[in-house]
């Protein structure tokens, strides 16, 4: 099994959704990722999950003065260019079904 080179991460997200996004990305990412509690040099990236509100600004403000490099995710922790991609994807191969069984009959 090959070694993978540990990364570590904040969540910038809604204060009461923080500790539960936490706990998610701890299970589901925890042989890849390292979530930090607060911003510093020594971060990788950032996540930032939803509609920003207000604290998020702030934070966001920061993490661009910092120089820290941004992924946008949903809360199942896939990027949104991705997901949008998939949901684009799937919407033209029900397309392709509803084709061929129109075709079919």
């Amino acid at each position: 099994m090959g070694k993978y080179l540990i990364k570590k991460a904040y969540i910038c997200c809604r204060k009461d959704k923080k500790e539960e996004l936490k706990e998610k990305a701890e299970k589901r990412l925890k042989d890849v990722l390292i979530i930090r509690d607060t911003l510093g040099d020594d971060l990788d990236f950032v996540y930032v999950i939803g509609k920003p509100d207000a604290d998020m600004e702030v934070e966001l403000q920061e993490i661009k003065e910092m120089d820290i490099p941004i992924s946008y995710v949903n809360e199942n922790f896939i990027a949104k260019d991705m997901y949008e991609k998939m949901m684009e994807q799937d919407k033209e191969q029900k397309k392709s079904f509803e084709y061929e069984e129109e075709k079919g009959r």
